[in-house]
């Protein structure tokens, strides 16, 4: 039987000690890419959701027949921890998100309602959790 020196033990248990390290780090940055991620495609979905609801809900004030018609949309507060923008810009119905990693915006259609209705010009931020959309006569706005 061979004996072996101390050098040689202490040397393999910090070896052993720095492959564990280095695949702990490896693995933490996989995690880590994979949650961002999973974090853009979560706020991706959410915002076309709630596009889509915005814009349902915009079309079913205006064939509402009814010359004066409020509704109220309960919308979420935020959108992975930050707030976001719903703007009515031409016949357009547009959402606005800033993530620390990117920029996104989601447009939505509004069937041509411009050619029947005038749609106002108009900026809301998700804060209050709550848009309004009012009809008066042919116009209609965001609050």
């Amino acid at each position: 039987m061979t004996q072996r020196k101390g050098q040689s033990l202490v040397f393999e248990q910090v070896l052993l000690f720095a492959i564990g390290v280095a695949i702990f780090i490896v693995m933490l940055s996989i995690f880590s890419v994979l949650r961002g991620v999973w974090n853009v495609q979560a706020a991706t979905d959410k915002l076309d959701t709630v596009s889509r609801e915005v814009a349902t809900g915009i079309l079913s004030v205006a064939t509402d027949p009814a010359d004066f018609t409020l509704r109220t949309l309960v919308i979420p507060r935020d959108i992975a921890g930050e707030v976001y923008r719903i703007q009515l810009v031409g016949e357009k119905l547009q959402l606005d998100l800033s993530l620390p990693s990117l920029d996104l915006s989601r447009d939505s259609d509004l069937f041509s309602l411009g050619s029947t209705y005038t749609l106002v010009d108009s900026n809301v931020w998700s804060l209050h959790g709550r848009l309004t959309i009012k009809k008066v006569g042919t116009t209609i706005s965001i609050n």
